[in-house]
Parts: structure tokens; C-alpha cells; sequence
């Protein structure tokens, strides 16, 4: 199955690339189903730290060996996001139904009715489920791929719903 899909000429380069790309891992699709592209990808998962600050005011009064003191303290918490760290490595497979990530400890099917967000980003695919508590991350090794990939399963997904 080969999409045509419009575009400038790199945007073009890089949805042909997807198509043409051998897969390195083997994939069973279903009955009916055919590979359209794949592109490898690893999955990012957004990590956090926590600062903690905390502050103190205080007095004390001493006489004859005793000691009277008082204070306040204060102490606050935020979550501070670190970025994207890389969770697993593997293969995104788009075909005729669905969107499939085959990683070594991760698979993702992702079914073209449950997507409900596909956003491209600089270097990534942004992907929500439904039935997932997170979004799944995509990471690519260049935007146009990720923009291809994310274009070619919309195309697909405008198919399997109309």
C-alpha cells in the first residue's frame, strides 16, 4: 500500500523513506492488514525531580541555665520537569489498522479508532490512547520523520473512519 501524500520536497523525501524502510524486526501483521512504513524510534518518558525549600525564624531567651526559645518554619516543594529520558528502543510500524511500537521490554499497539491525539513534534510523535493513563512519546532521529509518520497514520485513520 503506497500514500501519496503532499508536501515540500523533504517532507516528501522523508514519508517515502518511511514507506520504503525494510522492517529490522519480524511482524505478524493481522488478517487483512498490510505494512505501510516503519521507523525506529525509541520511547521517551518525561522525568521529574523534586526541590524542597526551607525557611526558619526563630528567637530564644536564656536565664540561670534555662533556656526559652520560639519559632516558625516554613517548608514548600515543587516538581521540576528534567526533560525526556529514553526508555525503550525499537520500531514504529504503521499499517493499514493501526500503529504499532516493538521495542526490546515495550510493545505499544495503538489502533487507529483509540488514537485520540497524534501531535508531531521537533524530533517526536506525541500519541494519546484511549485506555492509557500517559501519553506514549515517540522519539525520532529528525522532525520531517516524525511529521511524515504522523501524517501518514492520520491519512490512514481518515480511511479506517470514513
Amino acid at each position: 500500500m503506497r500514500i501519496d501524500i503532499e508536501g515540500p520536497a523533504g517532507f516528501r523525501r522523508a514519508v517515502a523513506a518511511i514507506q520504503k524502510r525494510k522492517l529490522k524486526i519480524s511482524f505478524l501483521p493481522a488478517a487483512g492488514e498490510t505494512v505501510v512504513g516503519a521507523l525506529e524510534c525509541r520511547v521517551a518518558i518525561e522525568s521529574f525531580h523534586t526541590e524542597t525549600r526551607s525557611s526558619g525564624l526563630g528567637a530564644s531567651v536564656g536565664a540561670f541555665g534555662v533556656r526559652v526559645g520560639g519559632g516558625t518554619g516554613r517548608s514548600t516543594s515543587e516538581r521540576v520537569r528534567d526533560g525526556l529520558r529514553t526508555d525503550d528502543v525499537g520500531e514504529l510500524i504503521i499499517t493499514s489498522r493501526r500503529m504499532v511500537f516493538i521495542g526490546g521490554t515495550t510493545t505499544v499497539d495503538m489502533p487507529y479508532p483509540r488514537i485520540v491525539e497524534l501531535t508531531p513534534a521537533r524530533s517526536g510523535l506525541r500519541v494519546s490512547v484511549t485506555g492509557r493513563n500517559a501519553p506514549v512519546m515517540l522519539a525520532c532521529k529528525k522532525g520531517d520523520y516524525a511529521l511524515a509518520a504522523a501524517s501518514i497514520a492520520s491519512a490512514l485513520r481518515d480511511d479506517v473512519a470514513g
